[in-house]
This record gives structure tokens, C-alpha cells and sequence, in this order.
């Protein structure tokens, strides 16, 4: 089965329960006049110095100074003026640098006509021309309002029977669907065409049930006796038929953004979902059964806690590649879990809502707060490895050959997985990969690489094995106290890096470097590649300081214990199965 996704036991599935609030409408304050003054004198000043921290994209301390309504709201700190009384606004405080609020934030006051403008402003009662209300697109619409507003969001309508029109008068509806269709039409003023002839009319409707045209023999069929019972009974064949879960399970599969590979995943990782044609075939089979739609949607959900763990038959956990079979985004955890609430919302409740990952959203009433509630239950899942129904396949003639192929395949992708590796070990590379991790410091180290011709994602892992954190690693304290000397130190820093009363170095690293000290940072780095390499081998070292060493370097470059195929299973930021660590003496 495709790997399923196991909730925690209180958690069946999650449901957007949305509070509504009142909506308010705001109204001009003032006459021709005074709105007048209020664009000519007043918004100017506050769209050119205060909108960029207190407008549409960005709201500090809650404040919003580009509506009338958010004016008067205020932020965190209150009001941001009283109407007629501009002395007891905080707006004008913070204007004149009275107080500790002094605004524009690290700019210089504003001029005094500017400052004298908008105390007449507040004065003349905030006049603003009249706002447009959540309903009327291009408002300034807060979240109360827009939690109004969604109300009449078509997703949030509960579902009702409508009442079916009546036949207009001489019309020939066969059924309520006939009705519905003539309404409309009449409604346009316009004519339903003629009957189709039964040929096109038996084609349109295997097309439509099943996505095949009719066979030649069910054709002529039906146009020899075209009868409404002979049409009924034709799409209850059609719907029996298992390409009528063929034809519309590709629909839903649309809706689950289904896909049998990962996207773009980081080198030597498979991209194929080996199983995930288990969730199509369920998706397909669901429909052919007319499993009710509630069950439908509560198994891709949740299907672990729908199923019993004892019964033999647990197909049902496939529907939960609903939730898996969508793009892995480098592995980043958030980003997945982003994903598949969006294939949720969007899939279930028919609204969207991974703009709330990063601020209430705006169009619909989604909170950040309800995000992350889903973002929780999502991320308190686990997901196993996918295993397969039957432990051992049928060894056939076929299935001998595709073997062969595979393990020759296998054997020459292991060959070129440690010829690889061999190449990440030499001096040379050694050399350079370390000082893509010592000069990417303040730097994007992923620019860096490619400025070089290097591998980003190793550039990374030497980062983090040798320089991050690793100041007083035994090997790696000579590397990090020299780099960071001038090089005309080097001689004064070898001789208090190897005297007896310093800090123990790795017993290779302090020999070597008593035996031809680097006189630069060129020299140092090629002595750390020099013996980096020469403590290179599949099988541990006896010396433990060599020992020290193979460990430093296998942390940084790997090493494949069974070729591509440990390259490709490992997860990300791991390495590779190895012998323990030796000592860092």
C-alpha cells in the first residue's frame, strides 16, 4: 500500500469552525469642502511618510493610517486620534516628537505645515471621502469585515434542494434536468436546439459516462429501437461499467494534485512513489462502488482511524495517498505540510488558505491561528516506509530477466556512486571544498559553490563538519585559529598551537604541522587536503589519531557502504552507515 499517514488518536480530522463579525461601514465625516482639505493638504502627507510602515503591506504595532476606520481603531497602543481634538491624538504627539513615539520613525519631524495640516485635520473631525464596504471590491477591508462578508461565500452555503422549475408550455422535458435547462434558456430568450439524432445523442452519452465511444454494435443498437427505457438502461450500463471510475476518478485525481513522482528533490534521491498507483486505483474503485461521499472524504483524510488494524483487508489505507502523493519541496518539512493543508482546503471546504501562513488571510476568513491549528495536526502525523502486500514476488521467467537488468543497472550505478565519492576525497577537492566553507561565512554559500563549480550541498556538509561549531575540534583547531590570523602570525600561532601547555591537537594535524608549517592560508589548506586523503580507507585505522582524521573526513564527504544504493536512502543531512568513531586524539 502507499504509505499512510497515522494521526495521533484524539485527532480524526480537523474542521474550520468561523466566527463571523460584524462589519462595519464607514461614512464620509464632513462636507465637499473639508474632504477637499483632506486630499490636497492631509493624505499626501501621510501616503509619503507613514503608509509604508502603517499601510496595506505592513502594520506596525497594529496600526493602519490609509482608511478612516483603521484611523480611529487604532493599534496597540489605542486610538490613533480623537476626532476634534488634536491635542489629545496620539497621531499629533507622535508627529510633534512629543513623548517616547516620535514619528516619522528615524527620519526628521515633519514641517510644521505639514504637522499644522493634519491638527486641522483631526480638528475638523477626520473627514475622509466616504470608503467602500467589504462588499465593494477595492475597500479597505479589515478581517471582522471580511469574516462578514465570506458569508456569502459559495463554500460556506449549506446545501439545499432547489425547487425545479415548472416545463414551460408546450415544451417536451422528459425530466427535472429537461426543466432546469429550458428555465435558463427561456430566461435568455433563447430556444433549445432539436432533438439530437440517436446515434450522436447513445455517443455523447458513452463519452460522457465512461470517456470511450460506443462500440458499432451498441450504436446500431440503440438506433434501431432509441427508447427512453433503451437510454436508461444503456447508462446503467455505463455506470456499472468499470470505466465509468475510469472516466471521473481523473477528476478528483486533479483535485488531489495526484502524481507518481516527488518533484525536484536534491540529487540521488528517487523521485518515484512506487505506490502510489494504490491511492488511484482506490479513488477509481470508490467511485465504481458509489461509496457515499462523506466516507469518500473522511478515508483520505483519516482512513487509519476508519479502519480496523485486525482485519485482513485494509485497502482503505490507500486513500491517504490523498494527502502523500503530492511534491516534496527538497524535503522541507513546512513546505509539505503547506502543501497538504492546501490540498485540503481547496479540495474539501472549497476555500484557500496557505496565505494565512503568513498573515490573516484576506479574501478568505482564515486566521493565521487556524493555519497553524491544521499545520499541528499535520505535523504530529507519521508517515512509514511504504511496504509491499506480499513479502517475496513470483519468481517467473520475466520476472528472473527484469532482475538481471535491474542488478546490472544497479551494479553500474554503484560503480559511478564511488567513483564519485573518490573524486570528493582527493587532496585537491578536500582543498577546495574547505575553503568554500571558510568563505562562506556572511556569504550564500550556494552562490558561492556555483561561482566556483563546486557542489553546493557538499559545500554545505563541510560547513557544517568542519567550520560550524568546530573551533576547538581537535582536528580542526589549527585549521580555524590560523585562518583567522594574519598569515605573517602563522609561525607565533603553530608554536602556541603545538607547545605543550596548549589544548590537545589532533597527534597527525600537530605533527604535520611542526614537520612543514603552511606559511599562508593557500599552504594550510592543502595540508589539511594531503592528510584528509591520506587517512581515506573503507576500513578503520588502528592509529587512532588517523582513525580521528577518516572520521572528520567521512562526516564532510561520505562514504557509499553499498554504493548509490546508501547514496539514495539516506536521509538528507545524514551520512552513510560506517564504522564507529575513532578517537579525535
Amino acid at each position: 500500500m502507499f504509505p499512510p499517514v497515522f494521526h495521533r488518536p484524539t485527532a480524526a480530522a480537523t474542521a474550520l469552525f468561523l466566527s463571523a463579525a460584524g462589519a462595519t461601514v464607514c461614512r464620509a465625516a464632513g462636507d465637499a469642502e473639508a474632504i477637499a482639505f483632506f486630499e490636497r493638504e492631509v493624505r499626501p502627507v501621510l501616503a509619503e511618510n507613514c503608509y509604508d510602515c502603517h499601510g496595506e503591506k505592513k502594520q506596525h504595532a497594529a496600526l493602519r493610517l490609509d482608511s478612516r476606520a483603521a484611523v480611529l481603531r487604532g493599534g496597540d497602543f489605542g486610538a490613533a486620534v480623537e476626532p476634534g481634538n488634536p491635542a489629545g491624538s496620539r497621531l499629533v504627539n507622535a508627529i510633534r516628537h512629543e513623548g517616547d513615539q516620535k514619528m516619522p520613525k528615524d527620519q526628521p519631524k515633519l514641517p510644521d505645515a505639514a504637522v499644522a495640516a493634519i491638527e486641522k485635520w483631526i480638528a475638523m473631525g477626520v473627514p475622509w471621502p466616504e470608503e467602500a464596504t467589504a462588499k465593494q471590491p477595492g475597500g479597505i477591508v479589515d478581517f471582522g469585515e471580511a469574516m462578514e462578508f465570506s458569508k456569502a461565500h459559495w463554500a460556506f452555503q449549506p446545501i439545499e434542494k432547489p425547487r425545479v422549475p415548472a416545463a414551460p408550455a408546450g415544451s417536451d422535458a422528459r425530466n427535472e434536468i429537461d426543466r432546469f435547462i429550458l428555465a435558463a434558456l427561456g430566461a435568455q430568450g433563447m430556444e433549445p436546439n432539436p432533438p439530437a439524432d440517436p446515434r450522436i445523442l447513445f455517443r455523447r452519452l458513452s463519452l460522457d459516462l465512461t470517456g470511450l465511444p460506443p462500440s458499432a454494435a451498441d450504436a446500431d443498437a440503440y438506433a434501431a429501437n432509441p427508447t427512453p427505457e433503451a437510454f436508461a438502461a444503456a447508462a446503467d450500463r455505463m455506470l456499472e461499467s468499470p470505466r465509468y471510475g475510469e472516466r471521473w476518478g481523473r477528476h478528483w485525481l486533479d483535485v488531489a494534485r495526484y502524481g507518481d513522482t516527488k518533484g525536484y528533490l536534491p540529487g540521488n534521491t528517487e523521485r518515484r512513489y512506487p505506490y502510489a498507483y494504490t491511492y488511484r486505483d482506490w479513488v477509481i474503485r470508490a467511485l465504481n462502488a458509489d461509496l457515499p461521499y462523506d466516507r469518500f472524504l473522511k478515508l483520505q483524510i483519516a482512513a487509519d482511524l476508519y479502519t480496523d488494524a485486525q482485519a485482513p483487508d485494509r485497502s482503505d489505507l490507500a486513500a491517504l495517498g490523498f494527502l502523500t502523493t503530492g511534491q516534496r519541496f527538497l524535503n522541507s518539512m513546512p513546505d509539505i505540510i503547506d502543501d497538504r493543508i492546501d490540498v485540503v482546503t481547496r479540495g474539501m471546504l472549497g476555500v484557500t488558505a496557505t496565505c494565512a501562513r503568513c498573515h490573516d488571510h484576506k479574501f478568505d476568513p482564515i486566521s493565521t491561528r487556524d493555519y497553524y491549528a491544521l499545520y499541528g495536526i499535520f505535523n504530529a502525523t507519521q508517515e512509514p516506509e511504504p511496504v509491499l502486500m506480499r513479502d517475496e514476488p513470483e519468481r517467473t521467467p520475466g520476472y528472473l530477466e527484469f532482475e538481471k537488468q535491474l542488478n546490472a543497472i544497479q551494479a553500474e550505478a554503484d560503480g559511478y556512486a564511488r567513483q564519485r565519492y573518490d573524486e570528493l576525497r582527493t587532496a585537491a577537492s578536500i582543498k577546495a571544498y574547505l575553503a568554500l566553507a571558510l568563505d562562506a561565512g556572511g556569504k550564500d554559500l550556494r552562490l558561492l559553490a556555483g561561482e566556483r563549480k563546486l557542489l553546493p550541498r557538499v559545500g554545505e556538509r563541510w560547513k557544517q563538519a568542519a567550520v560550524d561549531g568546530k573551533a576547538e575540534h581537535a582536528v580542526w583547531r589549527a585549521l580555524h585559529a590560523l585562518h583567522a590570523a594574519p598569515e605573517g602570525e602563522y609561525p607565533q600561532m603553530i608554536a602556541a598551537l603545538t607547545a605543550g601547555d596548549a589544548a590537545p591537537l589532533n597527534a597527525k594535524v600537530a605533527e604535520k604541522l611542526m614537520a612543514a608549517p603552511p606559511a599562508n592560508r593557500d599552504a594550510l589548506l592543502a595540508m589539511y587536503g594531503d592528510l584528509l586523503a591520506a587517512a581515506n580507507a573503507p576500513e578503520p585505522h588502528a592509529d587512532p589519531a588517523q582513525e580521528a582524521l577518516r572520521d572528520a573526513l567521512l562526516d564532510a564527504a561520505g562514504f557509499p557502504a553499498d554504493g548509490c544504493r546508501a547514496i539514495s536512502t539516506a536521509p538528507r543531512g545524514t551520512t552513510t552507515p560506517r564504522s564507529p568513531r575513532g578517537s579525535t586524539a
